[in-house]
């Protein structure tokens, strides 16, 4: 396994709207972000990640993003849709 380090800004972590898992997963997002720029892990691979159910990986995305924390985007190619996460 390995072992890896995700920061979480002081202004993600003290904020008292944010739920505690949507933190961590600021932090894990930002950590998939570094290759790229943007996250574009599923909720599903997010979940697994973390132990949580996909559709509570969908609320605390949208949380994320209500708070101006996070940024998605979507595009669709060949008929897929890709969702990257800023």
């Amino acid at each position: 396994m390995n072992d890896y380090y995700i920061n979480i800004p002081s202004k993600v972590l003290r904020n008292r709207d944010l739920k505690f898992s949507s933190k961590i997963l600021y932090g894990e997002i930002s950590r998939l972000s570094q290759k790229d720029g943007y996250c574009y892990a599923s909720n599903k691979y997010l979940g697994e990640l973390l132990g949580i159910h996909e559709k509570s990986i969908s609320r605390l995305i949208k949380e994320l993003i209500s708070a101006n924390l996070v940024k998605m985007t979507e595009t669709s190619e060949c008929g897929l849709t890709k969702r990257c996460l800023y």
